[in-house]
């Protein structure tokens, strides 16, 4: 398998900056493991504590 974080070269420096950042790429392409690698690797540095959720399984609703 193919190091995941590489493909995320500038995450840290937005991580540092505070900033919002999006991961948008086609199906299958590996996103969910970027995000899982990119939360074991900033929990396991100790200065920030990342949580993930997904909200894939959410229905949609409509307004009442």
């Amino acid at each position: 398998m193919i190091p995941a974080l590489p493909r995320l070269p500038d995450v840290s420096g937005l991580i540092e900056g505070q900033s919002y950042f999006v991961i948008h790429a086609p199906r299958q392409s590996g996103k969910t493991t970027c995000l899982n690698e990119l939360t074991e690797k900033i929990n396991s540095e100790g200065r920030y504590y990342a949580v993930k959720c997904s909200l894939a399984t959410l229905k949609i609703t409509e307004d009442v």
